[in-house]
């Protein structure tokens, strides 16, 4: 696992890397490693009884020549012949590998984005209606029990009332509101997927770099050429950021099966005609074939050093590909909210007379018993309490730029898909806002209607409302 709470790629697994290169680059130049930065190579001249021996000593980068038969003569090498090692070797290595990490170094954690995908769960969890159940898992995602019974009992209530507005409000409004709802569930949920992507792709870079770093060790020791045989063919870089978004999607926690749930998602918003969201959700959920791994392994630190560096930026290329996926699914939900015009599947129409009042709202003289208690359950404690869980929905849809937030160079930009996602976030909770806004101005319209033929009843009124509190402030769904 990367480490938590620091640099990814912490100068000590630098440090051991570029140690590692040093020690093949001196092997590739003859010399022997014998520990603690000391490298030895042995010069002779002369013969089996004349010859004088040396040893050149270099230890970090510091040449000294130590005589081990016969006398120093000019055919013994100087110390200042092997001065091009202090740049070519000790000094270049460290620096190298420091620049082949330097973007992924302070790669971010995924724990933002795994605040903010709960956030918006809760959000969905608000204006979930309707439950869906999955027929090959036998999991179910439940509805807010407490909103689908309001819904039902303003639905059945207001389709009693006698008047213009009243059957105008239940006709076109009413009755919408439980498919606008579920729509508007359907789009949050895309919210979810997305956030969950990219939490798995943050998720799994962090893993994948981490893993590169210690595998170009290992590739490094491997690459001198008294490694010991160590095959270095096997040494490669698996592309686990490949699939992280079905991955992210997968892993989605709401009551049930998540592909199951996206399924569902997918199908209910091609149904209202949101068909380019239906075929990139659709597509999302299916894992991508596994690519071919990245050779790392190489017969010497510099080819390692390519390999390192050619894999870093096909790591980078996927993780560009998975972003792209993510954009053009905001891209395609945001521009389906454009469906969100008056009595479209995103929105209820206002009301044409709302502003009007007494019997062209609500006749006096109704079919059902109507009284001041009936009226009050649907102004006060009703709508208002499904106002509560859309307001409660759009309180959660806050996610920052900052969660999305990475080094320059990674991905598709330093907050990758974000602008796309702040996009579709801002739309949802514009719309959400919205039905709000209208259900409260139609509960009073409709009160003030009451009031006017005498149907409304200030104790009622107040005993509903103070129930419509407790239930919102306390976020009651049951």
């Amino acid at each position: 696992m990367p480490p938590s709470g620091g640099p990814l790629i912490g100068s000590g697994m630098k440090a051991s890397i570029a140690e590692a290169a040093i020690v093949a680059d001196m092997e590739h130049r003859g010399f022997t490693h014998h520990g603690d930065g000391v490298f030895k190579e042995l010069g002779a001249s002369g013969g089996e009884y004349d010859g004088v021996y040396w040893n050149v000593v270099v230890k970090d980068g510091s040449v000294a020549i130590e005589m081990v038969m016969g006398q120093r003569s000019d055919i013994v090498p100087d110390e200042s012949e092997y001065a091009h090692l202090q740049a070519e070797v000790f000094d270049y290595w460290p620096r190298a590998i420091d620049d082949a990490f330097s973007n992924w170094e302070d790669m971010a954690e995924s724990d933002p984005l795994r605040w903010d995908l709960s956030s918006v769960l809760r959000g969905a969890e608000e204006i979930r209606v309707t439950a869906t159940n999955d027929a090959g898992s036998g999991k179910s995602n439940g509805a807010n029990v407490r909103l689908d019974a309001d819904i039902t009992n303003l639905s059945t209530r207001t389709a009693e009332l006698n008047g213009l507005y009243a059957e105008a409000f239940n006709e076109n409004y009413v009755s919408r509101l439980r498919p606008v709802l579920d729509n508007l569930h359907s789009m949050t949920m895309v919210l979810a997927f997305g956030v969950a992507g990219e939490q798995e792709l943050f998720q799994r870079t962090r893993e994948q770099i981490a893993q590169v770093a210690l595998d170009a060790e290992k590739a490094m020791k491997a690459s001198g050429p008294r490694s010991g045989g160590v095959d270095i063919t096997g040494i490669t870089i698996g592309l686990i950021v490949v699939g992280a978004v079905c991955g992210g999607i997968a892993a989605v926690a709401s009551g049930g099966a998540a592909i199951a749930a996206a399924t569902v998602v997918a199908t209910s918003l091609g149904n209202v005609g949101a068909g380019a969201v239906k075929d990139l959700l659709g597509a999302l959920v299916k894992p991508p074939a596994p690519p071919q791994p990245i050779p790392l392994g190489a017969g010497h630190p510099k080819e390692v050093l390519t390999n390192i560096v050619n894999g870093l930026a096909e790591i980078n290329t996927r993780i560009r590909a998975e972003e792209q996926q993510l954009v053009d699914l905001f891209e395609a939900a945001h521009g389906d909210l454009s469906l969100a015009a008056a009595a479209g599947p995103f929105n209820i129409a206002r009301p044409e007379i709302i502003d009007h009042g007494g019997t062209s709202v609500l006749e006096s003289a109704q079919t059902v018993l109507v009284d001041p208690t009936a009226i009050a359950k649907i102004t006060e404690l009703w709508i208002p309490t499904i106002i509560g869980d859309i307001n409660a929905c759009r309180s959660e849809l806050d996610g920052q730029a900052y969660s999305w937030t990475r080094p320059a160079g990674i991905g598709l930009s330093e907050t990758g898909p974000w602008s796309s996602y702040s996009a579709l976030q801002s739309g949802v909770a514009s719309l959400l806002a919205e039905t709000a806004t209208e259900l409260e101005g139609a509960a009073g319209s409709l009160q003030a209607a009451a009031a006017d033929i005498g149907l409304s009843d200030e104790t009622a009124n107040e005993t509903y409302a103070a129930q419509a509190r407790r239930i919102t402030e306390d976020n009651i769904n049951y």
